[in-house]
Order: C-alpha cells, then sequence, then structure tokens
C-alpha cells in the first residue's frame, strides 16, 4: 500500500506516548479500552470502535486503561 502506514500499538494502563510531533494525516481506532489524546488545550477520549483524528500539532497519547489502538497514517509522497 504506496502511501499509507499501518501499526497497532498496545499500551498498559496509564503508558504515556509522549508529546511529539504529528505524523502527516492520521487516524487512531480504539481497538479495546480507553485513550486520551491530548494536543495543546484540546482533549479527545477514545473508547472501542471510535476513531480519532491526530490533530496535525504536537500531542500525546495516554492509556486510561489497558488498551489497544490502530494507528493509520496517510504519509505524502515527494512530487
Amino acid at each position: 500500500m504506496d502511501g499509507l502506514s499501518l501499526a497497532a500499538l498496545v499500551e498498559e494502563h496509564l503508558a504515556i506516548a509522549r508529546e511529539h510531533g504529528s505524523p502527516g494525516e492520521a487516524t487512531l481506532q480504539v481497538l479495546h479500552g480507553r485513550v486520551r489524546l491530548h494536543a495543546g488545550d484540546d482533549a479527545w477520549e477514545g473508547a472501542p470502535g471510535d476513531y480519532v483524528l491526530i490533530p496535525p500539532r504536537r500531542h500525546d497519547l495516554t492509556a486510561l486503561e489497558d488498551a489497544a489502538v490502530l494507528l493509520t497514517v496517510a504519509n505524502r509522497l515527494a512530487e
């Protein structure tokens, strides 16, 4: 799949993916558990079946309980 990256991530309760830059156009699908995505003054919570759009700015992710998520990134191809 050119231009599309998928990654399944599993995090333990209260694990944090420290603040990092946006990978490009991306979504996070919650497969199991609950997570909170935080970017600046904004925060979004996700439960199983939810899709969260990852904002195009620095953000972090916290597992509110044991969780599994699917990260999908549309990589921008060089012209």
